[in-house]
């Protein structure tokens, strides 16, 4: 295994997807900034805000419970959370290894991400690909459910 990303993405495929994913993940990773702001005293927030992704996601999943906002509406909001915590695995094997060229002992050979801690981790183009739809998707639903469960407050002008 050899980390060739110049040769393997030299028409910047790649990284347009990864940065797609990151990008989506951003807002995402906002999302759970505003809620620990929105939801929690500053001095707590302080103290919580450099948590790990997956721990922040799980504090924030507890606080929507105490929201209050129809039931239906924080399960939804529950439920997109939980989802961002798995894809964010994905989206880690992204962050923390190279884009390589996979040469195979049998012949043949495959380009993708593949984790160091563990080979059986790759992410190949077309799984890429589907994860930049499933984030991008998610980033929309994620931002509409937070958004609804404040929408029950909301007069009519």
């Amino acid at each position: 295994m050899v980390s060739m990303a110049r040769i393997i993405d030299f028409d910047h495929k790649w990284a347009t997807l990864v940065g797609r994913v990151f990008i989506a993940f951003g807002v995402m990773e906002s999302i759970t900034y505003e809620c620990l702001k929105d939801w929690l005293k500053d001095s707590v927030y302080r103290s919580v805000k450099n948590m790990q992704f997956a721990q922040r996601v799980n504090l924030v999943i507890d606080l929507a419970k105490e929201q209050d906002a129809p039931k239906e509406r924080i399960e939804i909001f529950i439920s997109n959370l939980n989802r961002v915590k798995k894809l964010a695995e994905k989206r880690n094997i992204i962050a923390h290894n190279p884009l390589v060229l996979n040469i195979f002992q049998e012949g043949g050979y495959a380009e993708g991400i593949v984790s160091s801690k563990n080979e059986n981790k790759f992410i190949c183009f077309d799984e890429l690909e589907q994860l930049v739809i499933q984030a991008e998707a998610l980033e929309r639903e994620l931002s509409e459910s937070k958004m609804r469960l404040r929408e029950h407050e909301w007069k009519e002008l």
